[in-house]
């Protein structure tokens, strides 16, 4: 015969996990924002990086490079010309400001985005083969 007290132990043990596996969902749901919002930062920082690079091969193209990226609020380095270390931070400041207009600061876990945004793929969730196991 099960004894009340045996069936008391039976209802903390289940209410004390699932507490538990609430507070694991949680965890692992700021871990998957957090890494959706860096995944999203980088893209946009590779993506002004490489319109950066692309301006500067475009100038190569046209045989100068004097004020191709200052419509941009970027300094113009050409070859052949000192670049000084107030321009080249200058120009990370601009790109970082950028950057944070359009997804928010890089401390943020979370991403603004002010237009229509897509993400294909799936991010790894940390500790998902426990989860499973626990299922």
């Amino acid at each position: 015969m099960i004894q009340p007290t045996d069936l008391q132990a039976r209802i903390d043990k289940l209410e004390a996990d699932l507490v538990t596996e609430r507070q694991f969902r949680h965890v692992r749901e700021q871990q998957a924002a957090r890494t959706q919002a860096r995944a999203v930062k980088a893209l946009v920082a590779v993506i002004a990086v490489g319109s950066l690079v692309a301006g500067v091969q475009e100038a190569r193209a046209w045989g100068s490079c004097a004020g191709l990226l200052e419509p941009y609020g970027l300094k113009t380095f050409c070859a052949g010309n000192p670049a000084l270390a107030s321009d080249i931070n200058g120009n990370f400041q601009a790109l970082a400001k950028d950057l944070e207009a359009k997804v928010g600061t890089v401390t943020d876990p979370n991403v603004t985005v002010k237009s229509n945004l897509a993400v294909t793929g799936t991010a790894p969730m940390p500790f998902q083969d426990a989860l499973d196991a626990a299922a």
